[in-house]
């Protein structure tokens, strides 16, 4: 991509959701790439289309980018993100004939998040975009085992919770829980050399 890559930053909007969701895509379909099950490495995933996408599509209302309809408060679900990515599907990091999809940002974020994936007056253009590419494997995962056999065969979980953790890590490189946040993550590998940590 011709420079290292970074974890993306929701800055000040609370779109965790979107960000979380972003990198498990992203992660599934590098290790697809690596893998050979896809043909060219994959482009970064757009946070602002998953977030727009679960705030107003995958909740019911109009994707035309007529009003605001999911609002201007921050935050979605993980269920939401789930829906709007299975439902509807995923939006690169690129040039679509409707919109410049390179960048993203909380401006955007806060744009798409109150009128849908494609933002003001999108009229639906980039939902079809993303219906040409919807995920394939969408699961609810609820056991340890059933997010080590996903990790293990090469798909990256998301969880969206209320446990928080320390900000710093102790000498294995883990954050103790500690104290409540509402926000999500992905999950995107397992350790099996710290005790307890995983049985196959």
């Amino acid at each position: 991509y011709g420079k290292p890559f970074a974890c993306s930053n929701q800055g000040n909007v609370g779109s965790c959701v979107s960000h979380g969701a972003a990198h498990a895509v992203f992660c599934s379909e590098a290790v697809a790439w690596s893998q050979g099950e896809r043909d060219e490495p994959p482009y970064l995933v757009h946070q602002g289309a998953i977030y727009g996408g679960s705030r107003v599509e995958a909740r019911g209302m109009p994707g035309d980018g007529a009003r605001p309809y999911g609002g201007y408060s921050d935050g979605s679900t993980g269920y939401s993100a789930a829906k709007w990515l299975r439902e509807w599907g995923v939006i690169d990091k690129h040039k679509y004939p409707s919109v410049d999809c390179t960048q993203s940002g909380v401006d955007i974020e806060r744009e798409w998040g109150a009128y849908g994936c494609g933002g003001k007056d999108d009229k639906g253009r980039l939902d079809a975009e993303a219906k040409l590419r919807p995920c394939l494997y969408v699961a609810q995962v609820k056991t340890w085992d059933e997010l080590v056999a996903a990790i293990t065969t090469g798909h990256a979980v998301t969880v969206a919770s209320n446990q928080g953790f320390t900000r710093s890590l102790d000498h294995q490189s883990f954050a103790s829980p500690s104290g409540v946040w509402m926000h999500q993550m992905a999950i995107i590998g397992v350790r099996f050399d710290r005790e307890g940590a995983a049985i196959i």
